[in-house]
């Protein structure tokens, strides 16, 4: 048994916080936490597209709120992720 198995738990953690913050009507925090899900592993970026686009049907000023957050957490750590030597082949290229 590899690590893996410890990475899709964290991130299902992650992205099952994120629906019960979205069930409190708190897209931003919702978005936050979709965003460490994202950074824990890359597999749940569909989810997190598949969450912002239910959102946007529903509410414009909740879907931003949402994109916001995740683009906080996920965006700015890869951005500062990507001056790391190698981060980008081995990560996000791979």
């Amino acid at each position: 048994m590899g690590v893996s198995v410890y990475g899709v738990n964290l991130t299902l953690m992650w992205t099952m916080i994120g629906l019960y913050a979205l069930h409190k009507e708190r897209p931003g925090l919702a978005g936050m936490l979709y965003g460490l899900a994202g950074l824990t592993m890359l597999y749940s970026l569909p989810i997190t597209f598949a969450v912002g686009m239910y959102l946007l049907l529903r509410s414009r000023k909740d879907s931003l709120r949402f994109f916001l957050g995740f683009l906080a957490v996920f965006g700015i750590a890869n951005l500062v992720l990507a001056f790391v030597p190698g981060y980008l082949e081995q990560v996000i290229f791979y």
